[in-house]
């Protein structure tokens, strides 16, 4: 490993280290008035409550800056770079490839139940400073397990880019599996799909 890739990933780390850890004390501080402010719709946030909650003030509508550090594909899948995947999937012609990123999950919402099965958000902020919405099929009987694992906690993940919204200005991902940051323990999301997770 070069100096420069391994001076990149301390720079990252730090860095990551750094924003979550102002990010978690503007969400206690704010948590009481942002909550109280977004009234949801039975269980779930609609689109315009997701819109005033999540709506990006710090990603750009288009592009970004390159990631710091150039980062090796890992087990088949891409670097997620945030200036590559930063578009609808019909503009940058990469709908379904399979990408990583180191990121943080900020929150995991729950968008829709479709037959006891969540269609769940999860709101990730990667290790340049860009944030992203993944989305996750979960089943309703393990949703706490779920957001309580992972809700907080930063890592791997690994997934399907599948475009962009408009509406949070951010690019998405289907996630296939998420680790710890050494790759090697990974808990594919199909663990909590089929209902059999403890």
């Amino acid at each position: 490993m070069t100096e420069q890739v391994k001076t990149g990933k301390k720079k990252c780390f730090m860095m990551l280290y750094k924003l979550a850890a102002v990010t978690l004390a503007a969400i206690f501080l704010m948590n009481t008035s942002v909550e109280a402010a977004t009234p949801k719709t039975g269980a779930y946030y609609s689109g315009a409550q997701l819109k005033k909650k999540y709506g990006s003030k710090t990603n750009p509508d288009k592009g970004a800056k390159p990631a710091t550090a150039p980062r090796l594909p890992m087990n088949g899948f891409a670097y997620a770079d945030f200036a590559k995947y930063n578009s609808l999937a019909s503009e940058n012609g990469l709908g379904g490839t399979p990408i990583y990123l180191i990121g943080t999950i900020m929150d995991i919402e729950i968008l829709a139940n479709n037959n006891n099965v969540y269609d769940t958000a999860l709101f990730v902020n990667d290790c340049d400073g860009y944030q992203w919405c993944m989305r996750a099929d979960i089943a309703s009987a393990n949703y706490d397990l779920f957001k309580n694992t992972f809700s907080g906690k930063s890592g791997l993940i690994f997934g399907l880019y599948s475009g962009y919204t408009v509406e949070m200005k951010r690019p998405m991902m289907k996630v296939t599996l998420i680790s710890d940051q050494s790759g090697l323990n990974g808990v594919p999301m199909s663990y909590f799909l089929t209902g059999t997770a403890k």
